[in-house]
């Protein structure tokens, strides 16, 4: 099932209403996988979820934002992945940089850049993390990413071009 609309259209409550339907009716969570856009909308996914079961336990649902799916898929299976390495002499474990890894090198990169009209370095964190996850998760061309700010009327648009560019 996958459902598209507006922010407003209740899709997480409709998704999690089909989901706690299956469930109740004896479909294993293990057998179900979902997406959804991120960690804040699993948690009221799953907080649904449970306040529409009709029975106390189940097993462990495999409910994820995209971004913990491929985490979780790569520490489940690494030993599968570290026997693949072409260079038997390497010792490697997963390094998956996280949000507070990430928060970390974009404060640092934002020392060295002026913003226009931002006074709250926090404020302009939260923005960037959110603008280029977006960036990524909708898989946006520069275009696309002018088009829609250009629409919006998006005043930190070049701003925010140019902080990615950094070297």
């Amino acid at each position: 099932m996958l459902l598209d609309g507006t922010p407003i259209s209740d899709k997480t409550k409709i998704l999690s209403d089909k989901y706690a339907e299956l469930l109740n009716s004896g479909v294993k969570a293990s057998e179900i996988l979902v997406l959804v856009q991120n960690s804040n909308l699993k948690n009221k996914f799953i907080e649904h979820t449970l306040d529409k079961l009709k029975h106390d336990s189940i097993e462990k649902m495999q409910v994820h934002s995209f971004f913990s799916l491929v985490y979780n898929t790569i520490n489940d299976n690494w030993a599968f992945i570290e026997n693949g390495n072409p260079f038997p002499d390497a010792k490697i474990l997963p390094n998956l940089a996280g949000l507070e890894v990430s928060q970390f090198i974009l404060k640092d990169i934002i020392k060295s850049v002026q913003f226009k009209g931002y006074n709250s370095k926090k404020s302009l964190l939260h923005q960037l993390l959110r603008r280029y996850s977006l960036i990524v998760q909708n898989n946006l061309s520069d275009d696309d990413v002018q088009l829609r700010s250009n629409i919006l009327g998006e005043s930190f648009a070049e701003d925010a071009k140019n902080f990615v560019e950094i070297p």
